[in-house]
């Protein structure tokens, strides 16, 4: 076959790949809630790229959705969370459900608030740390735009502060953050 041929084949190809990423709707996992982290208009449909190439390629769902753990706490062994399931092949644990999954990230994050990792900053240079190989100021960059709060100011559970960050970490974690506020929030209310 002409060289020539299989470019534009390929070309053919990667558009129509293209057209798929941008046309497929993110799935929303909590749809009970019509308020959205993500868009606050009712009945909106999100798109989203990384959900959406994952879907195309058949890998599903991101592995945080996917386990009821959408922060991606790693199995120790020694945490016994309300709602654990097991852990994954990965070594991530599994949760029950998503509110028993976000109430074991935010007693997490309790314990780093209270050992002064108390901003975005702090606190994401020890959840996802660069030797895990992320790219800890472009998580945190992603963290202060889609939460709103700024990466110096202190971190207040009972301001609120739990909710738009955790979503934040939910989005940067899994390429989207497909849970109703109210779910965060009965996530927080519970740990």
């Amino acid at each position: 076959m002409d060289g020539r041929l299989l470019i534009g084949l390929a070309a053919i190809s990667l558009a129509g790949i293209g057209a798929y990423f941008l046309l497929k709707p993110a799935p929303v996992v909590d749809a009970s809630s019509a308020t959205d982290s993500t868009n606050s208009s009712n009945n909106s449909t999100s798109f989203d790229l990384v959900e959406s190439v994952s879907e195309f390629l058949g890998m599903g769902q991101a592995i945080g959705i996917k386990n009821n753990n959408p922060l991606n706490l790693r199995w120790d062994g020694v945490n016994n969370w309300q709602g654990l399931t097991g852990q994954d092949s990965h070594g991530f644990c599994v949760f029950d459900t998503p509110v028993n999954g976000i109430r074991a990230a935010a007693k997490n994050l309790d314990s780093y608030i209270r050992t002064g990792e108390n901003t975005i900053n702090l606190i994401i240079s020890r959840w996802a740390p660069a030797q895990d190989n992320n790219n800890v100021p472009a998580y945190i960059d992603a963290v202060e735009q889609n939460s709103g709060i700024d990466r110096n100011s202190v971190i207040v559970k009972s301001r609120g502060d739990y909710v738009p960050l955790l979503a934040a970490m939910i989005r940067q974690e899994n390429g989207s953050q497909p849970y109703s506020l109210s779910t965060i929030q009965a996530g927080v209310n519970a740990s």
